[in-house]
């Protein structure tokens, strides 16, 4: 029947380099359900050579793979070609772009393959995957499928975030794993991740076909738990003979800080519901985007510890340690190794914590979210929210090879070159006095 419709159609088949990659990245999805669901044991000798000879190792895993990965490079190619001619020009432009986006992934996968040794395959099959969402939308949404596309896919990534923040309450509130929820601990994705990013992804095509209409509505209200991911500033706790056992002495000030930081997260979410000429980008409250970064980017709740870096440690610890004991001011009792910054991990310790040294590597998350805030905002008023957004993801974390004041650096000059180029030299001025003032400062 494939064949017979090929041959009908053959002068309708358009083999272009997009066409032949999209179906050369959906190939392998075949591929993967073919040798592992169609698996059967061979019912006579092949000839073979080599062990597998002897050894009697049925080779119809090898042949399924094959088998699926052509079944599925033809049957993708038709389909994209039946797509592609349906669409006027404009519309082929923009699944083009669509496309192009959902390949992004399988870029990151291929250019990650020179600097690190592992194989996993995820960031391809999160590609395939979002190719096969594509098509089967252009196939049976005919009307605003681009927008329908784009607005499901990321629906689809808010409700997973909002169900880690969910996560997270259940955590932090309960001080329990919470397994019925999804999780997000493995650094590399999973099957089952796939199959709920599908599930969610084709009822968001069903409920954005229906009520496109609100459709910015339906997008904020899949991020409503997305705020709850600053618990993630409360340190877990540990598991005793079954029993959750808080170690870190948590002060009431950090519940009010959390409770703040949630509350008015959820005043700009609540404001954007009231804005009705917001683009696709701008649906995401500053706060959550804050939050998803911080998210993606936090370290884990460690035991408390000391670290054995007593030179490198010091610098943070002394300076606070000597203001609180002894009354030593700053570049007058005692000069700070890096400036004012050495100051931070100490006051954050003794304002959330008790003033032990052992407290200090959780600080670090803390200031994560004041370097990320600070980073993320400062770009977005300037270059907008994608290109913030993955500046920020992307910047090293401080103290990586990256330290507080490079990152502030780094995004003044960012905004020295903005200003200059848009001669807008006032500006250029003031913000030349604010990085003289936090170099000299940190």
């Amino acid at each position: 029947m494939l064949q017979k419709y090929i041959q009908n159609n053959l002068e309708n088949l358009q083999f272009n380099f997009l066409t032949i990659i999209i179906s050369l990245m959906i190939a392998p999805l075949f591929a993967g359900i073919f040798g592992k669901y169609l698996y059967f044991s061979q019912k006579y000798s092949e000839f073979t050579v080599g062990t597998i000879t002897f050894l009697g190792v049925s080779k119809n895993a090898d042949y399924m793979i094959m088998i699926g990965f052509a079944v599925g490079f033809v049957l993708t190619f038709v389909l994209s070609n039946k797509v592609l001619n349906r669409l006027e020009e404009h519309e082929k432009d923009k699944f083009n772009a669509l496309a192009l986006y959902s390949m992004i992934p399988a870029t990151i996968w291929i250019g990650s393959l020179f600097f690190t040794k592992e194989l996993s395959l995820d960031l391809l099959i999160l590609s395939s995957t979002l190719l096969v969402l594509l098509l089967l939308v252009y196939i049976f949404v005919t009307k605003q499928s681009d927008e329908i596309f784009l607005y499901s896919i990321i629906g689809t990534f808010f409700i997973l975030l909002s169900v880690m923040g969910l996560h997270v309450f259940f955590n932090r509130y309960f001080a329990q794993s919470s397994q019925w929820l999804l999780s997000f601990q493995n650094p590399y994705l999973s099957i089952k991740f796939f199959k709920y990013f599908s599930v969610i992804f084709i009822l968001n095509v069903l409920i954005y076909c229906k009520f496109f209409d609100y459709k910015k509505n339906i997008l904020l209200i899949s991020q409503i738990f997305i705020p709850l991911i600053f618990m993630m500033l409360i340190p877990s706790s540990f598991l005793k003979d079954g029993a959750a056992i808080q170690i870190y002495p948590i002060d009431k000030n950090l519940y009010l800080f959390v409770g703040v930081l949630i509350f008015i997260s959820y005043i700009f979410y609540t404001r954007r519901f009231f804005n009705n000429g917001l683009k696709i980008w701008d649906s995401m409250p500053t706060f959550n985007a804050i939050a998803i970064l911080f998210l993606l980017k936090s370290a884990i709740t460690n035991i408390p510890s000391v670290s054995a870096d007593d030179y490198h440690f010091g610098e943070f610890l002394l300076p606070y340690w000597s203001l609180i004991e002894f009354h030593s001011l700053p570049f007058v009792d005692l000069v700070p190794a890096r400036g004012l910054i050495n100051y931070m991990d100490g006051f954050l310790a003794n304002l959330f914590f008790d003033l032990k040294a052992s407290y200090f590597h959780y600080i670090y998350n803390f200031l994560l979210l004041f370097y990320v805030a600070i980073l993320f905002y400062i770009v977005r008023v300037y270059f907008g929210f994608i290109v913030a957004f993955f500046v920020t993801l992307l910047f090293p974390n401080w103290n990586l090879g990256v330290s507080g004041i490079d990152i502030f650096n780094t995004v003044l000059l960012l905004i020295l070159f903005f200003e200059f180029l848009s001669k807008n030299y006032k500006r250029f001025l003031l913000w030349s006095l604010v990085i003289v003032t936090v170099s000299i400062l940190s």
